[in-house]
């Protein structure tokens, strides 16, 4: 009897089981990169972290070319997991990044820091 493989689909990253992650899913709209939501909010008091995840599964680079909330400038988002930001160590208000895919593509997302 021949055994069926079925391929694993990733797992939907707009929810977490960590309270303090805050999903945003990239992906592709037309060929081109896309983070949903664009505006994302996040609540420094609240320890909010950004987590990216890819519900196509698909790779990805975030790059905050000019400034970042985070410690870290630059994330790797493997195919078919999550990266997670840590913790928010900027002042509050919006800062750009670019989301790039595996194709080279680029668009310019925004992540606004509430107190």
């Amino acid at each position: 009897m021949a055994k069926h493989v079925h391929a694993m689909k990733p797992r939907p990253v707009s929810q977490s089981a960590h309270r303090n992650l805050v999903g945003i899913d990239c992906h592709h709209n037309l060929g081109a990169p896309a983070a949903n939501p664009d505006p994302q909010f996040l609540s420094k008091k609240a320890g909010h972290q950004a987590e990216w995840g890819s519900s196509e599964g698909r790779k990805f680079t975030i790059d905050f070319k000019s400034a970042s909330p985070f410690a870290g400038h630059v994330f790797d988002l493997p195919v078919g997991g999550t990266v997670t930001s840590g913790p928010i160590v900027g002042q509050p208000g919006p800062y750009k990044y670019s989301l790039i895919n595996d194709q080279g593509k680029e668009t310019d997302p925004t992540i606004i820091i509430q107190e």
